[in-house]
């Protein structure tokens, strides 16, 4: 059911992709981000909630400037 998505936040570099996954294991082996830094439970209704939340800072696709705001939610995850 929905409850096995998570909104994952990746980084790379400066930049993080918000992506949706049902299984995070597989999604990181595929994109081999330097870091997976948060994921909050959620299906793609919350990843285009964050999309919409972050749009200032979106460099392109699901990828966005790892600044400000963003890092901030990303902490409040991390120490959630």
């Amino acid at each position: 059911g929905a409850h096995n998505h998570v909104v994952y936040y990746m980084r790379l570099g400066n930049r993080a992709k918000i992506g949706t996954s049902r299984n995070l294991k597989n999604r990181i082996a595929t994109i081999q981000p330097e870091d997976c830094m948060a994921f909050e439970h959620g299906d793609r209704t919350v990843e285009a909630q964050r999309h919409k939340q972050f749009a200032h800072l979106r460099v392109s696709g699901e990828w966005f400037e790892l600044d400000g705001e963003l890092v901030r939610h990303v902490n409040d995850l991390q120490f959630a």
